[in-house]
């Protein structure tokens, strides 16, 4: 008898605790207006958004050579554009978001002759959007012109310009001849590949 009594007790305390969790679950909550579901997304994406920029720094690059033999000066400046990148995002986990900054860049180019000044431009990279396609442009830097050789009145330059973190790039040669007072750019292959 005692045994029936425990039985009875207990599954009356079972079904009333279950009763109130049920009731509990059930609770509908008031619906959000759509301020207020826009201010929790921005709050939380604040908070959820880790940006990191490469490079950390905005340095500038200058290079300024003379080729004494032809009395050819050449002046590169490397510079970063102010509010542009090229963004790269991961999450991470649920709610983490990792943002890559990688900025782009312009070079200057100014070449002079006999203290004459032949060139002042700058490249950027949609500069050589004909050269390449439009994705690599979009997704990629331009990661710098250099001097890659001078030959009397040949100007050979060297440039790339990748997508970050890969392996996708379009390298180039950037040949000004003074006396054509002109630009020729051409795709580099590398013999190795």
């Amino acid at each position: 008898m005692k045994h029936s009594i425990y039985l009875v007790l207990v599954s009356i305390l079972v079904i009333i605790s279950c009763k109130e969790k049920t009731e509990a679950s059930t609770e509908i909550s008031p619906i959000k207006s759509q301020k207020e579901i826009i201010n929790t997304v921005k709050e939380r994406t604040k908070d959820s958004i880790v940006i990191t920029y490469f490079p950390k720094e905005k340095d500038t690059f200058k290079l300024d050579t003379l080729i004494s033999k032809n009395n050819i000066r050449i002046v590169l400046i490397d510079t970063y554009i102010p509010d542009s990148y090229v963004i790269d995002s991961f999450e991470v986990e649920k709610g983490l978001v990792y943002e890559h900054r990688y900025r782009n860049a312009k070079t200057d180019v100014q070449i002079f002759k006999d203290e004459k000044k032949l060139v002042d431009t700058s490249f950027v990279k949609e500069s050589f959007l004909n050269e390449t396609n439009k994705e690599l442009i979009k997704a990629g830097n331009l990661h710098g012109i250099w001097i890659k050789k001078v030959n009397n009145n040949i100007i050979d330059f060297f440039g790339s310009i990748c997508k970050p973190d890969t392996d996708w790039c379009y390298d180039f040669y950037h040949t000004y001849d003074l006396n054509e007072d002109k630009f020729v750019t051409k795709e580099y292959i590398d013999p190795e590949e």
